[in-house]
């Protein structure tokens, strides 16, 4: 019965010990193919980081586009309100509406000089802009002789 047993023994041994070595070479296998699924993930991750990163600087690069344009517009506007308050003609009937009417001019004198800086600010933008994105020259050069014109006008 011993030998029976022992016979038993080294036989399940033998076969635990095979079974192990199978398994072994399964995990390897299976850690590899993991391993070579995780470098192929960690890839296509990395790649898609770029594409994002790269996407998101061009939205950017538009927003930045699009904010000078609407800046444009709306210098153009304030220049249009300035140049209606220029037209005015009173004068004013007595030394308070007078006095007023200093004040009122003072403060559009501060608003133009104001915007005279702002118009700055926008030549330099587009400037800067040109340089980078030079597929919207045309535009900007049209937005920024536009402004530039009414600026004169006023």
């Amino acid at each position: 019965w011993f030998r029976s047993s022992n016979l038993r023994l080294n036989l399940y041994s033998s076969f635990c010990l095979t079974q192990s070595h199978k398994l072994i070479g399964n995990v390897v296998h299976l850690s590899q193919s993991h391993l070579v699924a995780f470098e192929v993930g960690h890839k296509v991750i990395t790649l898609l980081l770029e594409v994002t990163q790269e996407r998101a600087q061009q939205l950017g690069s538009a927003h930045e586009v699009q904010r000078f344009h609407r800046d444009v517009d709306e210098t153009k506007d304030w220049i249009q309100e300035k140049d209606e308050a220029l037209l005015a003609d009173d004068c004013g009937n007595d030394l308070r509406s007078v006095q007023t009417l200093q004040r009122k001019h003072e403060g559009l004198e501060r608003d133009l000089t104001a915007l005279g800086d702002r118009i700055h600010q926008l030549d330099d933008t587009a400037a800067r802009l040109v340089n980078t994105h030079p597929e919207s020259t045309e535009a900007m050069i049209t937005k920024k002789q536009e402004i530039i014109q009414e600026w004169t006008r006023l």
